[in-house]
C-alpha cells in the first residue's frame, strides 16, 4: 500500500478554496524553462543530505573544499571559520546571508557564493487518475507539468484541465490549478518538498470520493476534516 505522511493532510480542511481560486498565491515559477537561461533556484529550501559549496572570494581558507560539505540530519552544516551553522529550511539566499554575517567577524566585507552540489532525498506525491500514483523522489527541480510525468500516463476520465497542486502553508494548504492539455505558465510552478499533485476524475465529488476514503482506510484521518466538503 502506498503511504503518505499524515502531516500532508492534517490541515487540509482549513484551506479555503474560494480564496485560492480568486487570488492565486505567489508561487515560485521556473523561469528560463523555455529558454537557454539557467533557472533561478534561489528560493529553494535547504535540507538534510544536501551538499553545499561555499566560495569566499579571495579567501580560500574560508571556502569549502571541492567535494563541498553535507548538511546533516538536523539541518546543520560545518563550514570553515563559520563552524556549525543551522541552514535546514533556509533558502539559498538566506543561508548565504547567514554565512556572510558569520564570516564578517573574521573577514572585512566577505563576498560569498553558495552552490548546491547535490540535492538530498526529498519527496513529492502524486494521487488520483494517474498510472503510477504514490511518493516520488524529488532529486532535482521540477515544474508541475514535469512532475506529472513521474506518474506515467494520465488515465481516461481524468479532469486534465484542472490538475491540483496542494502545498502546506502554515496551518493550512494552498491550492494551485494547472492544465495538462494546454501547458502554460501555470504549469511552470516549481514543485517543492511534500507537495501533493492530484489528478481528479471528471465530474463533481471526485476528490471527496477518491482521496478521503483512501486516507481514512490508510489510518491517516479518523474523521472528515471540517471544511473538506468545499472540495466537492
Amino acid at each position: 500500500m502506498i503511504r503518505f505522511p499524515a502531516r500532508l493532510f492534517a490541515a487540509l480542511g482549513a484551506c479555503v478554496l474560494a480564496a485560492c481560486a480568486s487570488q492565486e498565491p505567489a508561487w515560485p515559477v521556473l523561469s528560463g524553462m523555455d529558454s537557454n537561461l539557467e533557472p533561478d533556484w534561489s528560493w529553494a529550501e535547504l535540507g538534510p543530505t544536501d551538499v553545499l559549496r561555499v566560495t569566499v572570494w579571495g579567501h580560500p581558507e574560508a571556502s569549502t573544499k571541492g567535494e563541498g560539505e553535507r548538511i546533516d540530519q538536523t539541518g546543520t552544516v560545518s563550514l570553515p571559520l563559520v563552524g556549525q551553522l543551522q541552514v535546514g529550511g533556509l533558502t539559498v539566499d538566506q543561508a548565504r546571508g547567514e554565512i556572510t554575517q558569520r564570516l564578517a567577524r573574521y573577514i572585512r566585507e566577505p563576498k560569498v557564493a553558495l552552490t548546491i552540489l547535490e540535492y538530498g532525498a526529498r519527496e513529492f506525491y502524486l494521487l488520483g487518475q494517474i498510472e503510477e500514483p504514490g511518493p516520488k523522489k524529488l532529486d532535482r527541480h521540477l515544474s508541475a507539468l514535469q512532475a506529472l510525468s513521474y506518474g506515467g500516463r494520465i488515465l481516461r476520465g481524468a479532469e486534465r484541465e484542472e490538475i491540483l497542486l496542494f502545498r502546506r502553508s502554515g496551518d493550512s494548504y494552498e491550492v494551485h490549478k494547472f492544465s495538462a492539455d494546454e501547458p502554460g505558465s501555470d504549469g511552470l510552478v516549481a514543485i517543492q518538498t511534500n507537495d501533493l499533485v492530484y489528478v481528479p476524475r471528471s465530474g463533481t465529488g471526485a476528490f471527496y470520493e477518491e482521496v478521503l476514503p483512501w486516507l481514512q482506510g490508510a489510518g491517516f484521518l479518523a474523521a472528515v476534516p471540517v471544511g473538506i466538503a468545499a472540495l466537492r
